[in-house]
């Protein structure tokens, strides 16, 4: 059987901020940090915070993800920031990013689809491109079936219809 270690670990908020708060809370033994943006990444520069970050951390923790939660099927910016998270993984060390997939609000959750195809098509190719896997977080959002709020990855059927027909490796990058 394999071993791992657990690592004590929490969500930051990324941005002007976050070297300062790290600071504070890596005293009280955390080890693994998820930086994530809320809706869009602003004029955060990613290089520079990864360098704050890495220097803060040093060798007492990680950057387990990056995280960026919006709804990137309905706003381009979420989406393109989606990229930037992406794009910027291997300078905080790690290989994942998280966030939800996104809908097209108020519509029946089979609506989205075209959408979450073409717009994580893309980022899928994106993330293959510089070896990063993507999560999602299966979290409803206060939406259903017929009427989906953020996230169309709440429910087994919707995991299914998300993944069912996607032909290439890019596939293989999800993390489920």
């Amino acid at each position: 059987m394999l071993h791992r270690d657990i690592s004590i670990g929490t969500l930051v908020k990324g941005g002007p901020e976050t070297k300062a708060y790290l600071k504070q809370i890596l005293l009280h033994g955390f080890e693994s940090f998820s930086l994530t943006f809320w809706q869009k990444i602003g004029d955060t520069d990613l290089d520079r915070l990864a360098s704050e970050v890495r220097e803060v951390l040093g060798d007492q923790a990680v950057i387990s993800s990056l995280g960026m939660f919006g709804n990137p099927l309905q706003d381009e910016v979420t989406a393109r920031d989606f990229g930037r998270c992406i794009d910027a993984a291997e300078s905080f060390g790690c290989n994942l990013v998280a966030g939800f997939a996104g809908c097209i609000e108020g519509k029946p959750l089979p609506e989205s689809m075209p959408r979450f195809k073409e717009v994580w098509g893309e980022l899928a190719k994106r993330a293959e491109g510089r070896g990063v896997r993507i999560a999602f977080e299966n979290c409803d959002m206060g939406g259903w079936w017929h009427d989906v709020r953020w996230n169309i990855a709440h429910a087994p059927a919707a995991w299914e219809m998300m993944f069912n027909g996607w032909n290439g490796s890019h596939a293989t990058r999800w993390c489920r």
